[in-house]
């Protein structure tokens, strides 16, 4: 982010134009413009199609940040080239302003990056041309004034197409500072680009992000860029970013453009970190680790070797035993694991040996992931259906399922399953299902399963409880240790 701040600062000092003409204050516009500015109770400044936002807003506005321009002037040698352009107010565009299509009817607005030197005796313009390019009719133009606080800004312009005609048109914006006692355009300033009004709306479909997370480390940052499909929606394209723990990652507005957002990690902990256009969102997740590990992939556990879920996920992906969530760098360790995952991940321990798919199960087709998977766990009596013909592809595989389908794993490989252990001290011992008392004495026995702490002290067994994807990566690393 840095150096694209800089570029965009030094290419507005390369070359110097003549001052151009001052216009008038805000408060005698009428004498330059057939257009008034009347007053609406939004706490708006309105003129005929265009509409100004009254207030300014600093566009660095994630916890601890200082103007970018006290960070970049650290950067060694640039930083008087830097200074040089604190000489003049500056003005840019969004750049998914560009070439934007409106639809006809639609209130919107258009966002203008500000970059103040302090002085509030600088202007900058913002005109408002019919046709594609600066030599049609003028339409509009507001003379504002910059804040008297250095640093960047955004400046909002409202536009309410009902007033436009279907076509294209031309927004320039320019900057004037004030200096000596005359005013002097910014050099290179004078920037200007085109949007069209069309008579069909064009709603936006989906968002995507450029990264589903990583793991950070602590004060790095990142860019996150946002795609929207289809990329000439007519919906409002500025994107709201959000993390759900700022402890851990601030999620802020990119300082050219609201698609390309930054992430920047304050300590450790898991965000989930989101882009949202209007009903539209995408999410990543970042964690920022204690520790570090190169070869482990997944953005959603914390790295820390006292960490649980990490230990058996770090194990169980390195063995080939689980994967993460395909297409992303999550594992999604509290999420459950439904049959068909369990029956392919032990089917995956087994080296996958040649199956042929036969039609046995209601809801088990051939050339699915997991067809030959099922079809082997039941060819080896590991799994057998759900009572009505169906194998329950679909359901999420509970606590007793897991203690059956390890046990009669472990048995149809020649392992020794003999060890048992008395349910008893487990305060839900009753509510394992008959057929399941052996399998979850034994693997209580084993240590497969260990009980869940009550909150009134003991421990339960959740034997009908769902088995999230930490808590099958943990039974299959002791299984797979235990028994390989």
């Amino acid at each position: 982010m840095k150096k694209r701040i800089i570029t965009g600062l030094l290419a507005a000092v390369m070359a110097f134009q003549a001052p151009t003409a001052v216009f008038a204050s805000e408060s005698s516009q009428t004498a330059i413009s057939p257009l008034a500015i009347t007053e609406e109770n939004e706490g708006e400044e309105a003129l005929g199609g265009l509409v100004f936002d009254a207030g300014l807003e600093p566009a660095a506005s994630a916890p601890g940040w200082t103007p970018e321009v006290n960070r970049l002037e650290a950067e060694a040698g640039e930083e008087q080239a830097l200074k040089n352009t604190q000489d003049y107010g500056l003005i840019w565009p969004y750049t998914e302003m560009k070439g934007r299509k409106l639809w006809r009817g639609e209130k919107t607005k258009l966002y203008f990056n500000l970059y103040s030197r302090g002085s509030s005796a600088d202007q900058y313009i913002i005109k408002l041309y019919q046709g594609a390019g600066t030599n049609g009719q003028v339409l509009g133009d507001v003379p504002k004034y910059f804040p008297g606080q250095k640093g960047f800004w955004v400046q909002t312009l409202g536009l309410n197409t009902e007033a436009f005609d279907p076509g294209t048109y031309t927004v320039e914006c320019w900057a004037l500072s004030y200096i000596n006692g005359a005013y002097t355009e910014t050099p290179n300033s004078r920037t200007s680009f085109q949007f069209q009004v069309v008579n069909d709306r064009i709603p936006l479909q989906s968002i995507s992000m450029n990264t589903t997370g990583k793991q950070m480390r602590a004060e790095q940052e990142m860019e996150v860029k946002v795609t929207l499909s289809p990329a000439d929606t007519t919906d409002d394209p500025m994107v709201k970013w959000s993390s759900t723990n700022e402890a851990a990652v601030v999620a802020y507005e990119g300082l050219y453009s609201s698609h390309t957002g930054g992430v920047a990690a304050k300590g450790n902990g898991i965000a989930y970190i989101t882009a949202q256009v209007g009903g539209k969102a995408a999410t990543c997740i970042f964690a920022v680790s204690p520790q570090t590990d190169l070869d482990f992939p997944f953005s959603d556990i914390l790295i820390d070797t006292n960490n649980w879920k990490y230990v058996n996920t770090k194990y169980v992906y390195s063995n080939g035993i689980m994967n993460g969530i395909s297409g992303t760098n999550w594992f999604k360790p509290d999420d459950p694991l439904n049959r068909a995952m369990f029956a392919t991940v032990l089917y995956r321990m087994a080296n996958s040996p040649a199956t042929s798919f036969s039609n046995r199960f209601s809801d088990v087709k051939d050339k699915q992931y997991y067809s030959k998977a099922v079809i082997w766990a039941n060819d080896k009596k590991i799994v057998s259906g759900m009572g009505d013909g169906s194998y329950g592809v679909e359901r999420n595989i509970t606590r007793e399922q897991i203690a059956k389908m390890l046990y009669e794993y472990a048995k149809s490989s020649g392992k020794d399953v003999s060890a048992r252990k008395s349910l008893d001290s487990f305060t839900d011992q009753s509510s394992v299902g008959n057929w399941a008392k052996e399998y979850m004495q034994w693997a209580t026995a084993e240590g497969l399963i260990s009980g869940k702490p009550n909150a009134g002290g003991g421990y339960r067994l959740d034997p009908k409880g769902e088995a999230t994807r930490a808590e099958c990566a943990k039974m299959l690393t002791i299984f797979d240790q235990k028994y390989k």
